[in-house]
């Protein structure tokens, strides 16, 4: 297992490859992926941002890493440019999905993208907040 094997199970297409429809579930799918015992399962680990390949560690190699950021989510590839206006997840929250909500300071308000990055590498919230989206979609539909 490798960072070869999680992109096949949980980013087999690249972010800028994806269609818009499919925005929602491509970022879905690599959130669920960051789990910790999906991370295991593949050996897997993350440095800051940065999803490392345990055996290569190669983190500045992009073959042996994925930044997870703007570059790596396909909804960002179409709203991030306009503000984040239009993205689902922003329409859901009411804040970009890095954006303190309502500039308040308690754990409500925190950013889920923010949550990820400095608490252990927590992906729920992220994964939480694209499942009401789904949600919010396929009601609308």
């Amino acid at each position: 297992m490798s960072l070869e094997t999680w992109k096949a199970e949980f980013y087999p297409v690249d972010a800028k490859d994806v269609s818009e429809s499919d925005a929602l579930a491509h970022s879905l799918k690599k959130w669920e992926g960051l789990r910790k015992e999906n991370l295991e399962r593949h050996k897997c680990w993350m440095d800051g941002g940065v999803l490392v390949d345990s055996e290569q560690g190669f983190w500045h190699d992009e073959k042996y890493a994925l930044i997870i950021a703007s570059s790596s989510c396909a909804l960002c590839n179409y709203y991030q440019e306009n503000t984040c206006n239009g993205c689902p997840l922003k329409d859901v929250r009411g804040a970009a999905c890095d954006d303190v909500l309502n500039g308040g300071s308690d754990a409500e308000s925190e950013p889920p993208y923010g949550i990820f990055l400095s608490r252990n590498h927590n992906p729920e919230p992220m994964i939480q907040l694209i499942q009401l989206a789904i949600e919010r979609q396929e009601k609308k539909s």
